[in-house]
């Protein structure tokens, strides 16, 4: 299968935008509070499952690998439905720290993308006013 033809942004680049990260990665890092806590219990924190649809999917699998489980308690906000508060298990935090890296190479080389666009583009819009000398006028003034 052939690939697409690159975008008027990508071909400014000279290279592809590096995709995002998958929203598996996305749920797990979202456990990770701050990696480089001294104590255990303050480097992860609990959350309900994701109410978003296309991140249910992804939260699902994570528990079905055994990544997260459900906490003790079940909350019920202004009357609502009890929800489980999720943890992560051991396995889930070796792979949430892993997730979290992988994240921050993507947003890390999509940034680096964005700037090389903006500077590309800058100089694309010089090159553009260089040749349309604005002292000369395209058509004569009445």
């Amino acid at each position: 299968m052939a690939r697409k033809p690159l975008t008027p942004s990508e071909q400014l680049v000279g290279r592809r935008l590096p995709p995002e990260s998958t929203y598996r990665d996305q749920v797990m890092m979202s456990y990770v509070k701050d990696p480089d806590a001294a104590k255990e219990e303050d480097r992860f924190c609990g959350r309900f499952a994701p109410v978003d649809s296309w991140l249910r999917a992804p939260h699902r699998a994570a528990r079905k690998k055994g990544w997260l489980r459900a906490g003790q308690v079940n909350i019920s906000i202004l009357g609502s439905k009890a929800m489980p508060i999720w943890y992560l298990t051991e396995s889930g935090k070796i792979e949430a720290l892993q997730a979290r890296d992988r994240v921050l190479q993507t947003r890390a080389a999509r940034s680096e993308w964005v700037q090389d666009f903006h500077a590309a583009r800058k100089e694309y819009i010089a090159k553009k006013d260089s040749e349309n000398d604005p002292d000369v006028p395209s058509s004569p003034k009445p």
